[in-house]
């Protein structure tokens, strides 16, 4: 059984690693991982060419700050894994590039041409926040940031990767609870009807 990292409200520790005891507190954060977000390895890997395979997505900003993703993204890694990023990822908030460099660089959270590699980089960290048996390191997440930028958008793409990978330690592990992903988990888990329905939901509601 797979778990998602929800804090506990009296030692603040996810609740599958706190010290309280509280055995009714600890079944609170019992969810599946939705197996769309995992990690795929076909029989025929194909290595050491990463690429994406469907076109930039479309976006809703929302009133509470960042987007939602209204389009997969579909991605193969330097190692021939293949990972999806689902329509649907309400905690997207395009590349992380700190606010000083954005200022001097001109360089937008939200290009378009680079809003497939934002996706595939945010969805796991914020996996990893919510999924104690998340099963993939911030590394190798990372290295697909870098991957997918020079699949993107190449010039300045090891800079870029550099100014996120250089900040990019505050929020990996900060143990953002966030209702809207859990409730699109849950959606995963169910059906693709289901899913459409929720975000149509959110955008009617949420959205600015």
């Amino acid at each position: 059984m797979s778990v998602t990292r929800i804090l506990c409200e009296k030692c603040g520790a996810p609740l599958c690693y706190c010290k309280c005891g509280e055995k009714e507190m600890k079944a609170k954060c019992l969810i599946d991982i939705p197996p769309i977000l995992l990690p795929v390895t076909p029989l025929d890997r194909k290595f050491d060419s990463p690429a994406y395979f469907t076109l930039p997505p479309k976006i809703r900003m929302l009133k509470r700050g960042g987007c939602i993703l209204l389009d997969d993204v579909k991605f193969r890694d330097r190692w021939g894994k293949y990972r999806t990023t689902p329509r649907g990822f309400p905690s997207f908030d395009g590349m992380s590039y700190p606010w000083l460099v954005r200022k001097l660089t001109g360089w937008k959270k939200y290009d378009p041409e680079t809003l497939r590699t934002a996706a595939t980089h945010d969805c796991p960290y914020v996996c990893f926040d919510h999924f104690c048996d998340w099963p993939i390191p911030r590394k190798e997440i990372d290295i697909d940031l870098l991957d997918g930028l020079k699949c993107e958008q190449p010039k300045f793409a090891y800079v870029k990767y550099r100014a996120v990978r250089r900040f990019g330690w505050m929020p990996w592990g900060a143990k953002n609870y966030d209702p809207l992903f859990i409730q699109w988990v849950k959606k995963l888990n169910e059906s693709d009807d289901a899913l459409d329905e929720w975000i149509d939901r959110i955008v009617k509601h949420e959205a600015m």
